[in-house]
């Protein structure tokens, strides 16, 4: 359904906040909630961003390394990163 009301669109912004994403994938972020969405939605959504060749730009936000002290944050800031070059066409399978 998103995929085809963006059809008509001309350029298309992604806010991405890392936050919609279960903290068991990300939890480095300042509101982290349990029941979000997956790694692969979240890549998903990415991916199919660049496949309409309709994504002009993206932010990325809400990454907080600081957060959670004792768990490393390696695994959110690699999330943010991957979920960037999926919409800027790198494929991760």
């Amino acid at each position: 359904e998103c995929v085809d009301y963006m059809k008509n669109r001309e350029d298309i912004h992604l806010s991405f906040d890392i936050d919609a994403i279960d903290p068991f994938f990300a939890p480095h972020t300042g509101t982290a909630v349990t029941g979000g969405l997956t790694f692969r939605e979240s890549n998903y959504i990415c991916e199919a961003l660049f496949a309409s060749q309709k994504l002009t730009s993206m932010e990325l936000v809400e990454v907080d390394p600081s957060q959670h002290k004792g768990i490393d944050p390696v695994q959110t800031i690699d999330v943010a990163l991957t979920l960037i070059g999926s919409a800027m066409g790198k494929q991760i399978l």
